[in-house]
C-alpha cells in the first residue's frame, strides 16, 4: 500500500490462493460494522462502486488484495480516511489498511484463530491453513488472537480507534498481571439472528478451547457497542446474565473462578463504547 503520508501499516503479508478466502472475511466485517449501531459505512466520492452490495464489495476486496500496491492512502481527516483504487476514489471510518493487516496477520499467527463460515454451515479454519472454494458463499467470521504481555501495544492498537489513550490505560492496568490475554475481536454473523450468532459463537470458542485448551487465558476481552445483537442480550444490570459471560464461562473447568467486569467510554463521535473484561483468578 501507498500513502502520501508516510508509512502506516506494514504491508500485510499473503498469498494469491488467500485472497478468495482474506476477501470473504473482509467483507463479512466490512458489511456488518457498515450497519447500526457501528456506522462505518464507506461512502464512494469517485467511481462506479457500490460497497452496500455484498458481492460487488467482494470482488472489489479481491482486487485490492491482488494489487495492494494500487491501494494509495491519500488523507486521515475528521477521524475518516480518504482511499485512491485505480479510479475509485472512497472513504472508510475504520482504517482499511487496518482491517486488512489485522486479518492477513490471523492467517498464519499462531496465536490467533480466523474462522469463516459457509452457506451449508462448515466451518473453515482460515488459521489452520483451510479456504474456501469458489462454491462458498460465507455468511459468519471469527477472529480470536491471544496477547501475550509483551505484546500488550498490539492489544492498545487494536481499540484505538475507537479509545483516548487515557480509556485505554484504564483498561491496561487490569491487564497488568496477566499471563495470557483473549481477546475476542469479532464474531459476525450476517443473519443477525441471536440464535445463529450464538451457535457460532459457541462453535468458535469450541474451536478456541481445542488449539489452546491447555493453556487457556486468564483474561477474556471484548469490545461492542449498545445495540448490537449480543449486547441486546447482555445483562444491562447483572453481568452475570450476560450472553457472552456463558459462553466464556463454559470453556473453563468446573469450579473456575471468575471476576467479571464492564466498562463504559465515550467514543470520538460521542457514542458509548462497552469494554467487557473476564479476569480469571483461578483456573480448577
Amino acid at each position: 500500500m501507498n500513502t502520501e503520508l508516510g508509512t502506516i501499516e506494514t504491508e500485510p503479508i499473503y498469498e494469491k490462493a488467500d485472497i478468495p478466502s482474506l476477501a470473504a472475511a473482509l467483507t463479512i466485517y466490512v458489511t456488518a460494522f457498515s450497519k447500526p449501531p457501528f456506522n462505518e459505512k464507506w461512502t464512494v466520492q469517485e467511481g462506479d462502486f457500490n460497497p452496500e452490495e455484498f458481492e460487488d464489495l467482494n470482488s472489489f476486496l479481491i482486487n485490492v488484495l491482488d494489487k495492494p500496491q494500487d491501494l494509495i492512502i491519500n488523507s486521515i481527516a475528521n477521524d475518516k480516511q480518504i482511499n485512491q483504487f485505480r479510479d475509485i476514489k472512497f472513504e472508510t471510518v475504520y482504517p482499511l489498511n487496518k482491517i486488512i493487516s489485522s486479518y492477513a496477520e490471523a492467517l498464519r499467527d499462531p496465536e490467533a484463530v480466523l474462522l469463516l463460515k459457509g452457506n451449508s454451515n462448515d466451518i473453515y479454519r482460515l488459521s489452520e491453513g483451510e479456504r474456501i472454494n469458489a462454491n462458498t458463499s460465507p455468511t459468519a467470521v471469527a477472529r480470536f488472537v491471544n496477547y501475550s504481555p509483551e505484546k500488550i501495544n498490539s492489544l492498545k492498537s487494536e481499540i484505538s480507534s475507537y479509545l483516548s489513550d487515557e480509556d485505554i490505560q484504564e483498561v491496561m492496568n487490569d491487564l497488568l498481571d496477566a499471563n495470557r490475554i483473549l481477546y475476542l475481536a469479532e464474531t459476525v454473523n450476517l443473519n443477525e439472528n441471536i440464535l445463529q450468532l450464538g451457535s457460532f459463537t459457541r462453535q468458535s470458542t469450541d474451536i478456541y478451547k481445542e488449539k489452546y485448551g491447555k493453556k487457556l487465558p486468564d483474561r477474556v476481552m471484548y469490545l461492542t457497542k449498545p445495540g448490537t445483537e449480543v449486547e441486546r442480550n447482555n445483562g444491562k444490570r447483572n453481568l452475570n446474565r450476560r450472553f457472552m459471560k456463558a459462553i466464556i464461562e463454559r470453556n473453563y473447568p468446573k469450579g473456575t473462578q471468575f471476576e467479571h467486569k464492564r466498562f463504559t467510554f465515550t467514543d470520538f463521535n460521542g457514542e458509548d463504547i462497552l469494554i467487557y473484561l473476564s479476569k480469571i483468578d483461578e483456573v480448577a
